[in-house]
Formats: structure tokens, sequence, C-alpha cells
């Protein structure tokens, strides 16, 4: 019933190694997970082969994360679910949990990959991808998938400033890290704050000069503050 599943920490460290979450089916899943793997050890044949693998591909997983080798990463996190995948569709009978969305994801990544993008993808029993990736790729992959959501596994979430991007209708369409959003011109939300007073009859404003070693409009000067939501 997987009440002896469990987790455990890894000590080495991958800041750099991104995992975006791809939304393409929001609505719950038909099947859950827990049924359509007791389904699938029930009936498919390829069941114990895919059981057998899982151990070793941990094994491989770990020593690319300790290697930081992504290529090597990539390809075994990838071939793990698209094994578990085809497992499932063997069962009979059989449970496909890709949607056209999905498959038409996957494809793009394989193209975006062949023309030379590190990018793979992993996923559950569902149509979601998780497509991986390292941060110096940030910026092609949300060209991409411009309503990516992005975490970063091995940093904590607080040391990684991130912005909203939106449309031009301020519609959100997905978040990017801030030093990104702002090198690659995405759209993304922010405000300022004007602060003024009279001394007399004389309206005045205050303003703030940017770092002139910000990386972008240093020296500027701009508004009382600013930033994002």
């Amino acid at each position: 019933d997987g009440m002896d599943s469990y987790a455990e920490p890894l000590s080495d460290r991958w800041d750099d190694l991104c995992v975006g979450l791809l939304i393409l089916h929001p609505e719950p899943k038909a099947i859950s997970s827990r049924i359509a793997m007791q389904h699938t050890m029930a009936t498919s044949c390829y069941y114990p082969a895919w059981e057998a693998k899982v151990p070793q591909d941990i094994v491989t997983i770990k020593q690319a994360i300790k290697d930081k080798n992504f290529a090597a990463f990539g390809q075994i996190c990838e071939n793990s679910a698209l094994a578990m995948h085809a497992t499932l569709l063997t069962s009979c009978p059989p449970i496909a949990y890709w949607t056209p969305h999905s498959l038409a994801a996957i494809q793009t990544i394989w193209q975006l990959r062949q023309d030379g993008l590190p990018l793979y993808f992993t996923q559950d029993a569902g149509a979601n991808l998780k497509l991986l990736f390292l941060n110096e790729h940030l910026a092609p992959v949300q060209a991409a998938f411009p309503s990516l959501e992005i975490a970063w596994p091995f940093t904590p979430p607080r040391l990684i400033d991130h912005v909203v991007l939106v449309d031009e209708t301020d519609k959100a369409s997905g978040s990017a890290e801030k030093l990104a959003a702002h090198q690659n011109d995405a759209c993304h939300r922010a405000f300022s704050v004007f602060v003024f007073r009279y001394r007399g009859k004389t309206l005045e404003l205050l303003l703030q000069q940017r770092q002139h070693h910000k990386y972008h409009c240093g020296g500027l000067w701009t508004n009382t503050c600013c930033s994002h939501p």
C-alpha cells in the first residue's frame, strides 16, 4: 500500500539544477496513481522488468548528481519515466496518461535537444511534465514553454528572487528568475512608489538614483522605490 516507502535526503548539492512544472491537464486524472499501478502489477507482463530496472536507475541518478553530470542525469530520468509509461500501456486494458498536449510537448523537448539545448523531462502518472535543465539554460527553456513553473530543488526558495511573468493584459503566464527576466526583456509584474510632499507651495518628489553597477539602468534617476510582487 506504499506505507513502507520513505525518502532520504542527499548530502550532495546541485544549485544549478532546475525543475520546471509544465501543466498540460489541470483537471483530476481519471485513474489514480495507486489504482493504475496495482492494475499494471496484476496485468502487465513487463512490470517485473521495469521493477528490476528501478534500483539500478536510482544508483545511476545518485552518481550523476554527485558528479553533476547533467546529461547522464537527464537521460536516466527521462528513460525511467518512459519505461514506466510503456509498462502502463502494456497493462490489460491499457492505461495511457498522455494527452495530445503531452505528446506535443515531448516532441518539442526532443527537437530542442536535437538542436543543442540540454533539456529532458520526467513524467509521473498523469499528463503533466516536469522539465529538467540547468539554470544557465533558463531563458531558452522559458522561451519555448512560457507557462513553466520553475523550482530549484537543491536551493532554498528564499534564496531565489522570482518575478511573475504576464502578458500585455497583466494575465499571469508563469514565473522566472528575476535576473533572467530582466536580461531577456520578459514582461513581468513590478511596482513603483512615489513619495510627494509640499514645501510651502512647492510640490517635491523624492527620487532615488540607481547604483551605477546595477545590471540594468545603472545610474538612472527613477522613483522613490520599486520592487516586484
